[in-house]
């Protein structure tokens, strides 16, 4: 008995009716001694993996809302655009039909944010302002620009002969064989190539043949101003936005412009006398992102701009179409007189055009420029197509 004394006694105990907590501490304690039915303890294997499965169950659920949740929160990416234009003009409704094209097609990753009428960049410095960032995206008048473009402000005489038809494929086939013609939009990427537009010449004054204009002062673009001086008028370049006022005042005799700004500018209320010229605006770069911009868009997103670049474009051309018709009849209520000029006074505007041409595709091979080749080629097919 006295070796028995200092022993503690073993006592057999059934636990299955324990608490898991209290027979982990038992186990523990007490080794293999416990007695733990075979049913009881497989019952308590069950009840855990039970449970953790039910809770890894819950924790991926948990999961996956909470990550629908947030890709549902998160925010689009909003470009902000710039436009000289205001929101009725025919290039302006192009756009907001193509805000809502890329917004849908990025699933609403993108969201454009429009600023019209020059609230944020100007025709003059809005290709500079767009590559300087000061909006995300925007309209953009190379041939407004003080400096550069050299190849887009030769192109308006290197086109001349072709019409809108003629003159939209001869465009896109040059483009691609002259890579120098994008090149020159630095800091920018091009979202539309456009033109849209055939010049007539809206007069304060009535004239009965070209050397008419002899004297007068005259709204051009840069690149037109030398045909106009060799006719001794003089040209001007004025942003569309300020023609209406200086026509009214009699600072301008006339302007260059298009059918639809009859109608859009209400040039049809300050000038009566629209004589037909048929002179067709090259097409060009008319609609630009701030390349920093592009260069941090998904590539998703970026693939969605490309395939709208070629639309962007034809619609852009197609609206004028459209305009031109509306602005015609709306310049015949206000009672402007249309003047068709003679075959022979036709030749007359023409006939500098192919010396300027060759004199400035010479200029641009001198800076190293594809000058020639652009003429040349765009001529070349000018006359394929009008067979």
């Amino acid at each position: 008995m006295s070796g028995l004394r200092g022993a503690t006694p073993k006592i057999k105990c059934d636990i299955s009716k324990l608490k898991p907590h209290v027979l982990k501490k038992y186990l523990k304690s007490r080794g293999t001694d416990a007695i733990l039915p075979i049913n009881s303890y497989t019952g308590e294997v069950r009840a855990m993996f039970r449970s953790i499965v039910l809770f890894c169950f819950l924790f991926a659920v948990f999961g996956l809302v909470l990550c629908n949740w947030t890709i549902g929160q998160e925010k689009p990416l909003e470009l902000t655009y710039g436009s000289m234009y205001s929101p009725d003009h025919p290039f302006s409704q192009v756009d907001k039909r193509m805000f809502a094209k890329i917004e849908k097609e990025t699933g609403g990753k993108v969201k454009i944010k429009p600023y019209w009428a020059g609230t944020l960049i100007s025709s003059r410095e809005g290709v500079e302002e767009v590559a300087k960032g000061v909006v995300n995206m925007g309209t953009v008048l190379p041939s407004y620009t003080r400096a550069g473009y050299h190849i887009h402000k030769a192109s308006y005489y290197f086109f001349y002969g072709a019409n809108q038809d003629i003159g939209r494929k001869v465009f896109f086939e040059v483009l691609k064989k002259v890579p120098e013609i994008e090149k020159e939009y630095q800091g920018l990427k091009v979202l539309s190539w456009a033109s849209g537009v055939d010049y007539q010449l809206l007069l304060r004054k009535p004239i009965k043949k070209i050397e008419d204009v002899k004297g007068m002062r005259i709204k051009v673009t840069s690149e037109l101003a030398h045909v106009f001086k060799t006719l001794g008028a003089e040209g001007v370049v004025v942003p569309m936005t300020e023609t209406y006022e200086q026509m009214q005042k009699g600072i301008l005799d006339g302007a260059l412009i298009s059918y639809e700004g009859l109608k859009t500018f209400k040039f049809a209320e300050v000038g009566k006398y629209v004589v037909v010229l048929d002179f067709y605006r090259t097409h060009g770069g008319n609609r630009a992102m701030n390349i920093d911009t592009w260069n941090r868009l998904p590539e998703d997103v970026k693939r969605v701009f490309e395939s709208s670049i070629p639309v962007w474009g034809l619609e852009t051309d197609k609206a004028f179409e459209r305009a031109h018709k509306e602005g015609i009849e709306f310049a015949k209520q206000q009672g402007v007189q249309f003047i068709q000029l003679s075959k022979e006074d036709l030749d007359k505007f023409y006939a500098p055009l192919r010396e300027i041409a060759r004199k400035k595709a010479e200029e641009l091979d001198k800076m190293g420029l594809p000058g020639s080749k652009i003429l040349n080629e765009a001529q070349r097919l000018i006359k394929q197509y009008a067979k």
